[in-house]
């Protein structure tokens, strides 16, 4: 945990995003760790140590502090089974109640990389881009979790100003 301590992180500006209830917040802050200097040593204190799997860290939103009860709780159960997840590359344990047959099918850590996983396969699968450039402004923008492949598909512009200003729909604010 030393290059943790060494490098100024973005979660030491405002660790209240990381560990907040606020979804939308957690979501930014898991998207800011992918561009930490020290990514890689918090994978690897995440790995070793399950019960920091809670908030936003390395990466991964595991969701609201009560997440991190439950993660104490599995490893307080003595689970001494454990396995690499497909998605976030995370080390999980075996749940408690969980039976033989469904340890050997589960290749995740979570719902949500799950989730993550099929929707990336699917996109691959079927050729659907990860990202577009907006042809207005050229930035490139990433589909969001909350858009079907059919809606993205459909989508042209990064946002609805761009897509507006390029159609000549610019909506002009009037003084009262």
């Amino acid at each position: 945990m030393g290059a943790l301590n060494e490098a100024r992180t973005p979660c030491q500006e405002a660790p209240e995003a990381w560990v907040g209830d606020n979804d939308a917040l957690r979501r930014e802050a898991a998207a800011e760790c992918l561009t930490c200097p020290v990514l890689d040593a918090c994978r690897r204190a995440v790995a070793a140590d399950p019960t920091l799997r809670f908030g936003a860290i390395a990466g991964v939103d595991y969701g609201d502090t009560s997440t991190r009860a439950k993660a104490v709780r599995t490893v307080q159960a003595g689970s001494t089974e454990t396995r690499v997840c497909d998605q976030c590359q995370v080390t999980f344990p075996r749940r408690s109640k969980e039976s033989p047959s469904q340890w050997a099918e589960r290749r995740f850590c979570s719902r949500a990389c799950t989730g993550k996983f099929q929707r990336e396969e699917f996109s691959r699968t079927h050729g659907i881009p990860a990202e577009k450039d907006c042809p207005r402004c050229g930035v490139t923008f990433g589909r969001p979790e909350n858009r079907s492949p059919a809606q993205w598909l459909a989508q042209q512009f990064c946002s609805a100003s761009c897509a507006n200003r390029r159609n000549g729909r610019i909506r002009v604010e009037v003084a009262a």
